[in-house]
This record gives C-alpha cells, structure tokens and sequence, in this order.
C-alpha cells in the first residue's frame, strides 16, 4: 500500500471516530466533522435501512439531458404502479436544473402535466 493511501485510510478512521464521540456524548459536529460525516457516514447508514415501498400513482420525472444516466425510469417503473413519465430539461445538467434559466423550462412542463391531472379529475367527477 502507498503511503498516501494508508494516511487517507488513517484520518478517515479518525474522523469516523471522532465524528461518533461528539454524537455518544450529544455534542453537535464541527462543521468539518459533518461535511465529512453527512455524506460519508449517515448517508450510507440511513440508505442500508431504507425499504422503498410502491407508489400507486404515476410519477413525472424532470431529468437533465447531459446529466446522469441509467436505469432511471426501469428503477421508478418497480415502484410507481401507475407509470412514469419522464422529460428532458434540453441543456440543463444535474446540478444546474434547479437553475434558471432550466428552472422556467421544467416548470412549463410541471404546469401542463398538472393541467393534464385536473383535467382528468373533473372528467371523472361529472
């Protein structure tokens, strides 16, 4: 092993450990604790207890198109029994979607989509 991996492997087990003081004792985490153990630490706990249970409605997913890809509408189509549907914010990528002017674009399709479910909710009612 190198020797740079072997200090990184070191301060990580620190910082784990230290980061589980501050908690046993009740202690909040020092914001360089917690920008270390939020994502590395509780995340990874909290997602090894999670049980995804289905979803009985349809589920509209807004996704960038240069951003990541997969199995994005196969893993929602196990658990949404009433579909999916999912629409590209063209030039958007994942961490500027949130972003103007991706923002605009995405809340244009929300609109129409929500327009779509009032519509059939009225239709079913009369």
């Amino acid at each position: 092993m190198i020797k740079g991996q072997f200090d990184s492997k070191i301060i990580k087990k620190a910082k784990i450990a230290l980061s589980r003081t501050y908690l046993f004792f009740g202690l909040p985490l020092p914001l360089s604790l917690r920008n270390f153990y939020l994502p590395n630490i509780h995340a990874r706990e909290v997602l090894g207890r999670y049980i995804s249970r289905f979803y009985p409605g349809r589920v509209l997913i807004f996704q960038a198109d240069k951003g990541l890809r997969g199995g994005t509408q196969k893993d929602w189509n196990d658990l949404a029994t009433g579909g999916v549907d999912i629409h590209e914010v063209p030039g958007a990528k994942h961490l500027n979607i949130l972003q103007e002017p991706y923002v605009k674009i995405w809340t244009e399709q929300l609109s129409i989509a929500l327009d779509k479910v009032d519509t059939t909710r009225e239709a079913k009612k009369a």
